[in-house]
C-alpha cells in the first residue's frame, strides 16, 4: 500500500477552497487502486488507474544547423524533428516555431546550447547545438609604395582577415 501522500494541491472546485487535496508522488509505471474512507468509515475504491510511461523523445535524424553569417550576430538557425513524448512541445527562452514535431529554433548567436524541448505532461529531451560563425573581420595595412611630392602615386595595401572572404574594399 501507498503511504506517501501529501496534502498540497489546492481543490479546483472555486466553491471549496479552504480544502487541500491530496496527491502522491513519485510513482512509477503501472496500475494502481486507490480507496478512500470519510470520518465516517464509509469507502470507496477506484481501480485501474493506469499511470503509463510515454514513448521516449528521440531525433528523427541529425538537426539542419544554419551557422551565423558574422562574429556578433544572432542569425544563426537549428531545425529538426522529434517523436516520442507526448505533444504538444515547447521551448522556453528562444524564438521557436513548433508544427507537430517539427521544431524551429532562430535568433541563436555563435555558442553551445543545449535546448531543452518539453512535452505536455512535463518530460524533457535535450538537443545539443553548436552554432559557429566566422572570426571577427579585421584588416592591417602595409604601405607599399610612399607618395612622391604633390603627386597622387602612393600604394597603400589592405590585408583584410576573419569574416568571408573574398571581401569587397
Amino acid at each position: 500500500p501507498l503511504t506517501s501522500w501529501r496534502r498540497a494541491a489546492r481543490d479546483p472546485n472555486p466553491r471549496r477552497t479552504t480544502r487541500l487535496l491530496p496527491i502522491a508522488e513519485g510513482l512509477p509505471t503501472g496500475v494502481y487502486a486507490v480507496t478512500i474512507t470519510d470520518k465516517g468509515g464509509c469507502e470507496i475504491v477506484i481501480e485501474n488507474l493506469e499511470i503509463k510511461t510515454s514513448i521516449p523523445f528521440s531525433l528523427l535524424g541529425p538537426p539542419k544547423i544554419t551557422h551565423a553569417t558574422c562574429f556578433d550576430s544572432n542569425d544563426g538557425s537549428v531545425s529538426f524533428e522529434l517523436v516520442g513524448g507526448t505533444k504538444p512541445y515547447e521551448i522556453e527562452g528562444f524564438e521557436s516555431t513548433i508544427t507537430g514535431g517539427k521544431v524551429d529554433v532562430s535568433g541563436l548567436n555563435r555558442g553551445q546550447y543545449d535546448l531543452e524541448v518539453k512535452d505536455a505532461v512535463g518530460c524533457s529531451f535535450f538537443v545539443p547545438v553548436k552554432i559557429e560563425s566566422p572570426e571577427p573581420i579585421s584588416i592591417e595595412f602595409e604601405i607599399e609604395r610612399f607618395a612622391c611630392g604633390g603627386l597622387a602615386n602612393g600604394t597603400l595595401l589592405s590585408i583584410p582577415k576573419g569574416g568571408v572572404s573574398p571581401y569587397i574594399l
